[in-house]
């Protein structure tokens, strides 16, 4: 059992380090899509449809607003 534990500390400090790296050289840990970006393989990209939402939601979180106290975006 205490090896199985170690093994797994030792996995888990290697993601870690391999995740901190690519952040460091602008890598994300994942391709998942963020919204308002693409990743075209080497950095995100603005998606212009978007960028109007993105704005605002930046906009209203340094204003100091909580995501439940956000208005509704009209489609």
């Amino acid at each position: 059992a205490s090896f199985a534990q170690e093994e797994s500390r030792s996995l888990s400090e290697n993601i870690k380090w391999a995740i901190k790296k690519g952040f460091e050289s602008g890598k994300p840990h994942s391709m998942n899509r963020a919204f308002g970006y693409e990743w075209d393989g080497d950095r995100y990209q603005i998606v212009s449809k978007e960028a109007e939402a993105v704005k605002f939601i930046f906009e209203q979180y340094l204003a100091g607003y909580a995501r439940e106290r956000l208005p509704r975006l009209k489609h």
